[in-house]
């Protein structure tokens, strides 16, 4: 970012506008990429333009960093000099205390231009910041028991003191003194429902059956949901070279971890719950809000954490759900690959395909993606099924539909016959191929 016009500089001083248009360039860069650089005296093509800057600028600089930039940054000012004697200030700075204000504003660096936070962008922000945004939130009840989340707890060893003191211990209160929300969430009061729908085949048409569990502690919900989806998993027993093998319909650990991972995770204060989806060919773990504003889909699958709501881990780690390791994703990424996971700027969603048909005696090749495996189901049961109906069907593209179809014929696991405007797809049943 350069600042400078020649017009706007006083002698021996940077004018006011030149400063603030600086720091709120400065804040905007930080809040997107965690590190900023300004020049001062530097047109925005390239002239240089501030040959009255001095030490002094440099001075009146860092004391406006210090009053009007929240939180503090300790940053880099270095006054250069030309060729020809003119002076040119640099400001580097760098932080993650995100978000970070100007003058009272927040702004965020889009392209060339330093355009005004959005809100829902902010609170996101906010819970990457540094704060547990559940253990700060007052419950909108304060007359909680917590039984549920004891006997949780005593089943697992954790020696419990007395009543204040068990509060106190498992961070249920904010620092007004008062039940938070995620004492709400985690006592037998808890209102939230989450749901596990199924559905006859493999989209949304035809619902066969809705479960909510919740009215009750979060511990035990998490409980029930894990039970009854342990219970789905049916085992069929195939023969491969005269050798019995048994087959379990879904990786039963790999839904642990994402349905676990997805009730850390969830942006509770938004209202929305995580939620389990049964297809006849995978199971789907949704849940909202998206990646941490500080965490890329680079480090998320490389396994680095950015936990939001660090309370709640902290009862999580006790009841043995889950590790400080950021191991749940590398899990998944090993087992089921990459294509396992679907992250939006508000959702992350996690499919587990089912590795044979539910409905019938056909096995699945193992890893198939579940657009693939989407592809096959459509197939078998309509030869005649267009690539379009496909892409709608599977919610994906055409393009996409297309590239899995070639790659399904490809290897074999399926056939045209006849032209493309009047032909039909035959489904070629391999049990023993491998796609990713």
């Amino acid at each position: 970012m350069n600042v400078g016009k020649e017009s706007e500089y006083q002698e021996n001083k940077l004018s006011l506008s030149q400063k603030r248009k600086g720091l709120i360039s400065l804040i905007a860069m930080l809040n997107k990429h965690h590190r900023a650089l300004v020049y001062f005296g530097v047109s925005d093509d390239g002239e240089v333009v501030g040959s009255q800057l001095n030490e002094r600028s440099v001075s009146e600089l860092r004391v406006e960093i210090r009053d009007y930039v929240k939180p503090s940054i300790i940053p880099e000012i270095e006054l250069l000099f030309d060729e020809v004697g003119n002076t040119v200030i640099k400001l580097e700075a760098s932080g993650w205390e995100i978000p970070y204000s100007a003058y009272g504003e927040y702004r965020i660096r889009i392209g060339q231009d330093d355009c005004q936070i959005e809100p829902q962008l902010m609170r996101k922000m906010l819970s990457s910041a540094g704060k547990d945004p559940l253990g700060e939130i007052a419950s909108s009840r304060q007359d909680l028991h917590f039984e549920g989340l004891r006997r949780a707890l005593l089943l697992k060893g954790v020696k419990l003191g007395e009543s204040e003191y068990f509060d106190k211990n498992e961070g249920l209160y904010n620092g007004s003194g008062s039940y938070n929300l995620q004492a709400f969430l985690l006592s037998d009061e808890n209102d939230y429902s989450m749901k596990v729908t199924s559905f006859r085949g493999i989209d949304k048409s035809e619902m066969l059956l809705r479960n909510e569990y919740g009215y009750k502690s979060l511990i035990s919900s998490m409980g029930e949901i894990l039970s009854y989806i342990s219970s789905l998993n049916s085992t069929r027993v195939v023969m491969k070279g005269g050798v019995r093998e048994d087959i379990n319909l879904f990786d039963y650990s790999c839904f642990r971890e994402a349905f676990v991972n997805a009730c850390l995770h969830s942006r509770w204060q938004e209202g929305t719950p995580p939620n389990v989806f049964v297809f006849s060919d995978r199971l789907v773990v949704t849940s909202f809000g998206g990646l941490p504003y500080a965490l890329s889909e680079a480090d998320f699958f490389a396994g680095r954490q950015v936990v939001v709501n660090r309370g709640l881990q902290r009862i999580f780690s006790q009841l043995g759900y889950v590790e400080q390791t950021g191991f749940g994703v590398p899990y998944i990424l090993n087992a089921l690959g990459k294509s396992a996971f679907e992250i939006t700027p508000n959702f992350v969603n996690v499919t587990i395909p089912f590795r044979f048909d539910i409905y019938s005696k056909k096995m699945f090749p193992t890893r198939m993606s579940a657009v693939k495996k989407g592809i096959m189901a459509m197939i078998d049961r309509d030869p005649y099924v267009t690539s379009k109906a496909m892409a709608e069907s599977l919610d994906t593209s055409l393009p996409n539909v297309k590239k899995n179809l070639k790659e399904l014929s490809d290897k074999g696991y399926i056939v045209r016959l006849g032209n493309n405007r009047s032909g039909s797809w035959n489904l070629l049943h391999k049990n023993d191929g491998e796609d990713k």
